[in-house]
């Protein structure tokens, strides 16, 4: 293959093909690599220039951990339900923790 801005053609087999297309995900267990993959793993570093990205990324970060609160808060407010429970668990724990410290 050859990289050029022209569309190039890959010969892959059926079944490439068709993973590809379903969009199926294969799952690698550590089984699967040998020790000089996981070497060849250990040896990589991300280039200088991505650093530039690392505001970005933190943004991003930051804006989906308020939304996964948010969430979590508003699923809270069904007294039934899970979030519900692991606040009431929670809130249980500060009022023993807080009761040791007085």
């Amino acid at each position: 293959m050859i990289k050029v801005s022209a569309a190039a053609t890959v010969m892959i087999s059926r079944e490439e093909y068709h993973h590809l297309t379903r969009g199926d995900r294969r799952v690698m267990g550590l089984e699967d690599f040998t020790d000089e993959d996981v070497a060849a793993l250990e040896e990589i570093r991300a280039p200088q220039a991505a650093k530039a990205f690392d505001s970005e990324l933190r943004r991003w970060f930051e804006a989906e951990a308020q939304r996964q609160a948010l969430e979590a808060a508003a699923a809270a407010q069904d007294p039934v339900s899970d979030e519900a429970a692991v606040m009431r668990e929670l809130e249980a724990d500060l009022e023993g923790f807080s009761d040791e410290w007085k």
